[in-house]
């Protein structure tokens, strides 16, 4: 980020954040029964306070890593010129462009909210998590360390499942692994196995 005397990009930044308290969830997700806010209300949420505060926002996806992630670029600019960006690497749950087109619509939303400080609780995300016990969750780098090939696995047993019951029956047998998943993977599971479950017809 550039730095100046007088950052007018901070400045306008601490304008936005304490003009806009949150973003209305405008989805359902129907597998989990879960209301969630998409990319279109928290776009919709900020535009007008970022306008009016001189920011522009440009999001674009990046390089496919060697880990099976896209990378999502969010950058803010004021119209002095300075300027701020991240970077968040996202899983794609289908190596295609139906796979692809959900993770960066996915990492666009994320990103916003994580730097605007909007409410991030996304409740599509918690469909494979037992909340009745907390542990401390490992991050994505540490399971991928550990266990560089359980991502694949994970996607072929979706991917190769018989019918909706084996469907629910590994969703099942998931859940307690599920809780020392990292979100992102939460995430990812859960709009593959989604995507899968609406292509059975039994």
């Amino acid at each position: 980020m550039t730095q100046l005397a007088n950052n007018q990009l901070i400045e306008a930044m601490h304008k936005v954040q304490g003009q806009i308290s949150g973003v209305k969830r405008d989805s359902t997700n129907p597998h989990f029964k879960n209301r969630y806010a998409s990319l279109e209300a928290v776009v919709d949420a900020l535009r007008p306070v970022l306008q009016a505060n001189d920011l522009i926002v440009t999001q674009a996806p990046g390089r496919f890593t060697e880990l099976g992630c896209i990378e999502i670029t969010t950058t803010i600019s004021h119209i002095s010129g300075q300027s701020m960006s991240s970077v968040f690497e996202i899983p794609l749950s289908k190596k295609d462009s139906q796979g692809a087109g959900s993770a960066i619509t996915y990492g666009c939303r994320y990103s916003l909210m994580a730097l605007f400080l909007l409410p991030p609780q996304d409740d599509d995300a918690e469909g494979s998590i037992d909340r009745s016990e907390t542990r401390p969750a490992k991050s994505s780098y540490a399971l991928k360390k550990e266990n560089p090939n359980r991502w694949s696995e994970i996607e072929n047993m979706i991917r190769n499942a018989k019918g909706r019951k084996e469907m629910l029956e590994m969703k099942s047998n998931l859940r307690e692994e599920a809780k020392s998943w990292p979100q992102a993977w939460k995430d990812a599971f859960n709009d593959m196995w989604a995507k899968e479950w609406d292509e059975m017809n039994d």
